[in-house]
């Protein structure tokens, strides 16, 4: 709903004239339908992206078509790295339990960088740039 711009009551769309006092509404006026634009953080897509693998993919593409900051490009490597790793711990069954946990384990600090906004680079794979 908006509001007349005589007398500030509400009016509902479309109408043409307000009902409480009869002024005449502009047609070629935007009503707005409720709908937000989506300005994610890179702080929120950084998070995002170490959810599973679908929330790399959904992080990637909600920050296509802006510039990357450095913080997210290292969020965005590093996820794509623990995911490659723990890919490849699954694949291999006997050392792939150890490779696992401690993947797992540079997962859950990742994550808590992410979440405090820290643009630390994990030990070994930090150094590792995948996207920039």
């Amino acid at each position: 709903m908006e509001k007349c711009i005589h007398c500030g009551k509400e009016i509902y769309h479309p109408a043409k004239i307000c009902h409480h006092c009869g002024g005449e509404i502009n047609v070629e006026m935007e009503f707005d339908e409720g709908v937000q634009k989506s300005d994610v953080s890179d702080k929120t897509l950084g998070i995002i992206a170490y959810i599973t693998l679908i929330g790399f993919v959904l992080a990637l593409i909600l920050s296509n078509g802006r510039e990357r900051s450095e913080f997210l490009k290292l969020q965005l490597s590093q996820s794509l790295i623990l995911t490659l790793c723990h890919m490849a711990c699954i694949m291999v069954p006997v050392a792939g339990w150890l490779c696992s946990i401690i993947v797992f384990v540079a997962w859950i600090l990742a994550l808590v960088y992410a979440c405090q906004g820290k643009m630390k680079p994990l030990p070994i794979i930090g150094e590792l740039k995948i996207f920039g």
